[in-house]
């Protein structure tokens, strides 16, 4: 599905930077913005089964922002889907986010419930090789277009649909798939990205500040000695 999933994002980005046109390619994609729907209503049964107040209260809030992504989403799922970080968020949140869901419902039965929930969409859910797929349309639509990766951050980047601000987070998964794929160039862009959209969340990190610094290293072995400065002075 990777590489499918990657042409279809090229092809509706590509129809929508030069043409302000939505070419709907993404159908493998619709049917998690209704999951995510269904999943938001699944969160919200369990609140009123969790004993400690705090965690009852961040399922809560979990549910109230799956429930305002779908709605958003539900309205026109082609265009939305068509914005690759839109599409690279709905594929992050069903990948590398669903544990930390899972861990915050904190009891062995609450989570075993949420798990047979999601075994009833598991063939309809993106995969970790979506959400690579994803990132990899991002990447080549940023060296076709000269894209920067802060316009992706911010969403200014596209006229024809809206996106939310990436966070740290969402830099730094770019960021370590790039590396970890032998493209220092992005990732040490991507990172760096991460590093900024840091400072700007406060105390609530988004991102493990160490791990971002260790990456932010790494990546900077093939660079020149002038970003290699650069890092030093983090």
């Amino acid at each position: 599905m990777k590489s499918i999933l990657v042409t279809a994002l090229l092809l509706a980005i590509t129809l929508q930077v030069c043409n302000g046109e939505i070419f709907s390619a993404l159908a493998t994609l619709k049917k998690a913005l209704y999951i995510e729907k269904n999943l938001a209503n699944h969160l919200r049964s369990y609140v009123s089964l969790i004993a400690d107040a705090d965690r009852a209260k961040k399922v809560s809030e979990l549910a109230m922002e799956y429930d305002r992504i779908a709605d958003e989403s539900l309205k026109d799922p082609e265009t939305y889907l068509a914005n690759p970080i839109n599409a690279y968020m709905l594929c992050k949140r069903f990948t590398t986010e669903l544990q930390a869901v899972q861990d915050l419902l904190g009891t062995p039965a609450l989570q075993a419930a949420f798990e047979e929930q999601l075994s009833l969409y598991k063939h309809e859910m993106p995969t970790t090789e979506d959400f690579e797929g994803v990132i990899d349309a991002i990447l080549r639509l940023q060296d076709t277009y000269e894209i920067s990766s802060g316009q992706f951050v911010d969403g200014s980047f596209s006229k024809a649909s809206n996106s939310p601000r990436m966070t740290a987070s969402d830099c730094f998964e770019i960021g370590r798939y790039a590396y970890e794929n032998g493209d220092k160039y992005h990732a040490l862009m991507w990172l760096m990205e991460s590093l900024a959209s840091l400072e700007l969340e406060g105390s609530k990190h988004s991102v493990d500040t160490i791990l971002l610094h260790d990456y932010l290293i790494y990546a900077a072995d093939d660079v020149s000695h002038g970003n290699m400065t650069l890092l030093c002075c983090i």
